[in-house]
């Protein structure tokens, strides 16, 4: 007798671990988390050894300084927006007064349209590596840092500076993959 089985109950279940992976998906959530964060941008990864679709969200919330502009000590939001940025081969970005400026050196309201954009003149598959890790509830997640495939090297020696400051500080370094 053949029993039912949902749709990809036989694909391979991912472990933590440093994967590469597609961006399939980058929306705007900031309607549903409007309450603590001005802005919120969901990435949607799938990995080669799997068809299970993880997400990762950058939460943004402008610090200023007394003179109106960002607080690059405050901002800390910044470096996972500006890697993903960097990933993407964006050049554009968040001016200090908290504008999105494009490509093009036009502001922009609509971060996320102009990273699909982006997004979809990539034609290499699986041109990013993601490190996948166990929160502490013991789901799958990804880590903030995105990396390209020949950048490889950059996440491991991340991966591994995160788990040694994790040990160092006395914590149990769960979560974090094991290289």
């Amino acid at each position: 007798m053949e029993f039912f089985q949902t749709e990809g109950s036989g694909k391979q279940l991912l472990e933590p671990g440093i994967y590469e992976a597609n961006i399939v998906d980058i929306n705007d959530i900031t309607d549903r988390v409007r309450a603590w964060a001005q802005l919120a941008v969901e990435i949607t990864f799938k990995t080669k050894e799997s068809d299970l679709e993880l997400k990762s969200t950058i939460f943004i919330n402008f610090e200023r300084d007394d003179n109106g502009s960002l607080d690059a000590k405050k901002n800390t939001w910044s470096i996972q927006f500006n890697n993903l940025l960097r990933a993407l081969d964006y050049n554009g970005g968040f001016s200090r007064s908290g504008n999105f400026i494009t490509e093009a050196g036009d502001k922009s309201s609509d971060i996320v349209y102009e990273l699909v954009q982006k997004m979809i003149t990539i034609q290499e598959d699986c041109p990013f590596v993601i490190s996948i890790y166990r929160d502490k509830k013991g789901y799958l997640a990804v880590d903030k840092r995105i990396f390209k495939k020949h950048e490889r090297e950059l996440l491991e020696k991340y991966v591994a500076n995160k788990a040694k400051k994790a040990v160092d500080s006395g914590s149990k370094p769960a979560g974090i993959p094991t290289l």
